[in-house]
């Protein structure tokens, strides 16, 4: 099998080897304008590239940061769940979802164990 696609790809460059030839010696004179075009074409994917990282690092520093869990979504603030850190009760912020202590008890302690703040 290996031996067959050996010769099936040797047989192809051969046939195709005076198309190739004459393909280069027709491209000759234009080169130097080839070039310039790949070159141009290589500092756009460059920009484009730098670009792309930029607004995605811009993106993930400034969206809000969420935790869902079933019913419940919080969103965490610079200093930790936007409603624990006003002073509010896990029975308050409870209430305030429409859930209750258990999933906001189970979301605060996931929280702080992603964030090494036992």
């Amino acid at each position: 099998m290996q031996k067959s696609k050996r010769v099936a790809i040797l047989a192809t460059v051969l046939l195709l080897l005076p198309l190739e030839l004459l393909i280069l010696v027709g491209m000759w004179p234009y080169l130097p304008l080839v070039g310039k075009a790949f070159a141009g074409m290589l500092i756009t994917f460059c920009v484009c590239g730098a670009v792309y990282a930029v607004a995605l690092t811009y993106q993930r520093i400034t969206a809000p940061r969420l935790i869902v869990e079933r019913d419940v979504v919080v969103m965490l603030s610079h200093d930790g769940y936007t409603m624990v850190s006003q002073g509010k009760s896990q029975e308050a912020v409870a209430k305030a979802c429409s859930t209750n202590q258990t999933y906001v008890s189970r979301l605060v302690r996931r929280y702080k164990e992603q964030h090494n703040m036992d």
